[in-house]
């Protein structure tokens, strides 16, 4: 009997082992059955999903958490297995309950009895998002130091010849004041030049590496610096910024690069909208990548954005505008992702356009 004992006892130790290891792992865990209903998970798929578990078992896994265009492709790799074959790993992105986008590499086998039938499937998942982001920012920022590089020397090669045909302009105009249509045309060419210096600038500044220096701040008042900054360009017109009544929690940012990408999001909405402007402010506290965070709102009542306009709204020399680069809302993106944050256009639910800046780590006062 003591030894019996003794090998419950083990028994039982190895078995809440295996129990602790698989509920403790950083890793999606999970049992399906060969419909995909799912049968078990471990508590790390409520962390990185959003769902308890009582709310997803006996749910089919595909439905639930797979994007829609892998819907098939996991099925028949379920129908594999279930057969007796063998499957070989896969990356398929699953869907948390915020609606983000998780990148996921799988492997799985099934569970067979002693007459080889399938019982179940057992999946475990790699979360790999993080780490493909951090993959992707490394290639973008070696390709962007070798745009910066290319374009730091070109500024400096052309900037010379740029002051000596200004400076050729300027002594041109002294000696056609007299007459109006060459002045105009001297005008024209320096406004060219100065365009051509903005470019220039403008893709240095994209290309440079992002630095920041993170102090905890109230991204609403961000929000008021940058439209204070912007005073010039709209004291004389008919506009009206109104924020939201309330307390808004702080973020820990880079106060000089956040407000520049506000300065980009409230220039654009006054170069958008016909008097008398409109631009209201909103927060709301949210979750980012299972993390607490803050959205800050901008909503202008202008045109709004058409199907181009959004799907293209951050690519960089993409403008709409008369004038510019079309480099301010790229150079934004950067800023805001170099922030661990998202902006994206929001919902079309409403007048004008609106843009969202998710930041996380926001501190509750």
């Amino acid at each position: 009997m003591t030894r019996r004992k003794l090998e419950e006892e083990a028994e039982r130790l190895d078995q809440t082992f295996a129990e602790m290891l698989i509920e403790g792992a950083p890793t999606l865990v999970a049992v399906l059955d060969v419909d995909a209903k799912l049968l078990w998970c471990n508590r790390y798929v409520e962390r990185i999903t959003g769902y308890r578990v009582d709310e997803v078992v006996g749910v089919d896994a595909v439905e639930m958490f797979v994007v829609e265009e892998k819907h098939a492709v996991s099925r028949q790799h379920l129908r594999t297995l279930a057969a007796g074959m063998e499957a070989v790993g896969m990356t398929i992105p699953i869907l948390t309950k915020e609606g983000n986008r998780r990148e996921v590499e799988w492997t799985s086998r099934a569970l067979r009895d002693v007459r080889h039938k399938t019982l179940c499937i057992l999946i475990i998942g790699r979360d790999i998002t993080d780490l493909k982001l951090a993959q992707q920012r490394t290639l973008q920022a070696e390709r962007l130091a070798a745009i910066g590089q290319m374009v730091t020397g070109l500024a400096h090669e052309s900037g010379n010849a740029l002051q000596r045909s200004q400076a050729c302009l300027e002594m041109l105009a002294l000696e056609v004041q007299d007459r109006p249509t060459a002045l105009h045309l001297v005008n024209r060419i320096q406004l060219a030049q100065d365009h051509l210096k903005q470019l220039y600038d403008e893709v240095r500044s994209y290309a440079a590496p992002i630095v920041l220096e993170e102090v905890p701040a109230q991204p609403v008042d961000l929000v008021r610096q940058a439209w204070a900054d912007l005073e010039p360009t709209w004291i004389a017109r008919d506009v009206c910024l109104e924020i939201a009544d309330g307390t808004c929690g702080a973020c820990q940012v880079d106060v000089f690069a956040m407000q520049r990408v506000f300065r980009n999001i409230l220039e654009n909405s006054l170069a958008a909208c016909a008097d008398p402007v409109q631009i209201d402010v909103s927060w709301t506290e949210t979750q980012l990548n299972g993390r607490a965070a803050l959205s800050i709102r901008l909503r202008d009542n202008g045109p709004g954005l058409d199907v181009q306009q959004r799907q293209n709204l951050f690519e960089p020399f993409y403008t709409t505008k008369t004038k510019g680069t079309g480099l301010g809302l790229a150079i934004s993106k950067r800023i805001v992702e170099a922030h661990g944050g998202v902006i994206l256009a929001g919902q079309q639910d409403g007048p004008g356009a609106e843009i969202v800046v998710t930041l996380p780590g926001v501190a509750v006062d």
